[in-house]
């Protein structure tokens, strides 16, 4: 999947959607207010080094999330190895 990097948001673009999604940053969770959802899900990102590609996502991913009413919480759980040969296979 290629990433459009002229479309890629700053963290100001990021926080002003938040904003008028009226998402409170506190934990990074998010439920309807309208309605009871059905699903609750917890949406786990592992991150390294891709900061443009972790804007991108989270700019399309909380939209999508409470367009579909779906209670959830983003997770970012940002890798720390400094060690080159240590991979997963």
């Amino acid at each position: 999947m290629e990433i459009d990097t002229s479309e890629i948001p700053t963290w100001e673009q990021v926080d002003q959607t938040l904003q008028q999604l009226e998402f409170s940053a506190e934990g990074g969770c998010w439920t309807p207010t309208d309605c009871a959802p059905e699903q609750h899900v917890a949406v786990i990102i592992p991150y390294k080094n891709r900061e443009e590609h972790l804007k991108a996502l989270l700019q399309r991913l909380h939209p999508m999330l409470q367009r579909q009413k779906t209670s959830y919480c983003i997770f970012v759980a940002e890798q720390v190895t400094t060690d080159r040969n240590q991979r997963s296979h």
